[in-house]
């Protein structure tokens, strides 16, 4: 009994420690309040969730035997184009935006690194959501994009042995998220 009295003695000494009005005790990881505040780089309102990195896949390939026939009875050449968006943490994410790629091929002299610019599409129906949910493939993961390409590509493709050479051509593909002002963007060697 003596000891009984002596922890109900003690137990509002111990409860001191403990604040039950929504703040926390200096060491607590626990927030101040309901709100929690923002993460560096985050702004109040913006989805943290949002696409801040954009990958070309290495499923991109340039495809001769596409489906449909040019006006002149040959086959279209096509670059079947894959790409990611991760947000912050790493992870897949989807989002419209403006969405615009152009395609480089190495020049024929010996000027290294300096790309020539040979084609660029915008794809405006990838800022329109019901349009751009129709472009993402499931299985992949991956926005998968159509292009049309010049017949060259095609044609440097079927000189080519299984091995990359001079010959291949760059992707630069680049998006503008809506209400964010960075531009995504990467770019890709096309075996």
């Amino acid at each position: 009994m003596k000891q009984m009295m002596l922890a109900m003695a003690a137990a509002p000494i111990l409860l001191t420690g403990c604040t039950l009005s929504g703040t926390s005790t200096p060491g607590s990881t626990r927030p101040t309040s309901g709100n929690v505040e923002p993460s560096p780089g985050e702004t109040s309102g913006v989805s943290p969730f949002r696409a801040t990195e954009l990958r070309v896949h290495a499923l991109t390939h340039v495809d001769a035997a596409a489906p449909s026939l040019t006006p002149g009875g040959k086959p279209r050449c096509v670059i079947q184009l894959h790409f990611e968006l991760r947000d912050r943490f790493g992870d897949q994410v989807k989002s419209t935006g403006v969405l615009h790629v152009e395609l480089a091929k190495p020049p024929q002299s010996a000027a290294a690194g300096m790309d020539i610019s040979a084609a660029a599409w915008d794809v405006p129906e990838f800022a329109n959501a019901d349009e751009n949910f129709k472009s993402f493939d499931l299985a992949t993961r991956t926005y998968r994009i159509q292009l049309n390409a010049p017949p060259w590509v095609c044609e440097e493709g079927a000189k080519r042995t299984g091995t990359s050479s001079s010959g291949d051509v760059k992707l630069r593909v680049s998006l503008r998220v809506p209400g964010d002002a960075r531009v995504l963007h990467d770019e890709y060697t096309v075996p």
